[in-house]
């Protein structure tokens, strides 16, 4: 790689270099315009990996944001049936799958278990269990008479992943086919973020769903 002047990527299936100074792009030998021009507009045709998932994961979570906000009183706190999945208990009410899914998007965003720093403004004592390894515990597993976390604790919650998605996602090592975590073996890094996105837009969806029941509509955002 010269001089870092030249950007490697797809290292196991193909060669790819951009060179900063010419604005040379070539893959497998072969040279593409990294701009083209298309209606008198150009275009940039180098993707930045981690720019798009950070504007997706954003999008993620405001969409999550939304349908906690728009969530009644009634329906926040409401009792879910108990699920028993034989080694484990769980209860799926709303604020359970909202702060479940906001949890495992920020375990998932880092490289890996080790790297996971819990939110700072959690609440004290409260399911410290949660928050370190081995994670013997996550919302669905909290006991039924539980005590729901509040509407506005949930959105800070949010809004504190929010800022640190670029942060984090600009540390990472994409090109690893390590996922970080043992019980998501032979998945690369990069796999690895596009189920998290997976998971988070699953659960808003869930979340969606639950309120279009009681006719509140939700926002979809693109990005």
């Amino acid at each position: 790689m010269p001089n870092g002047e030249a950007l490697y990527l797809y290292r196991r299936s193909r060669s790819v270099f951009v060179n900063q100074q010419n604005e040379q792009l070539t893959v497998n030998g072969r040279y593409v315009p990294s701009c083209v021009s298309v209606g008198g507009r150009r275009y940039d045709t180098r993707m930045d990996v981690k720019r798009e998932l950070a504007a997706q994961f954003r999008a993620g979570l405001a969409m999550l944001s939304d349908c906690v906000e728009k969530c009644p009183d009634d329906l926040w706190t409401s009792p879910s049936p108990r699920i028993d999945e034989g080694d484990r208990i769980i209860y799926r009410s709303f604020w359970r799958i909202a702060y479940h899914a906001v949890y495992f998007t920020h375990l998932y965003l880092g490289q890996g278990e080790d790297a996971f720093a819990p939110w700072p403004g959690r609440r004290p004592a409260w399911y410290e269990e949660m928050w370190h390894k081995p994670w013997a515990l996550e919302p669905f597993e909290f006991p039924e008479a539980a005590e729901p976390p509040a509407r506005n604790e949930v959105l800070e919650y949010i809004a504190y992943l929010d800022a640190q998605v670029g942060p984090i996602l600009d540390s990472l090592d994409l090109e690893s086919s390590d996922s970080g975590f043992p019980w998501y073996p032979n998945h690369s890094k990069l796999a690895h973020e596009l189920l998290n996105l997976r998971h988070l837009q699953g659960h808003v969806g869930q979340l969606s769903e639950i309120l279009l029941a009681k006719e509140i509509e939700t926002r979809w955002i693109s990005r």
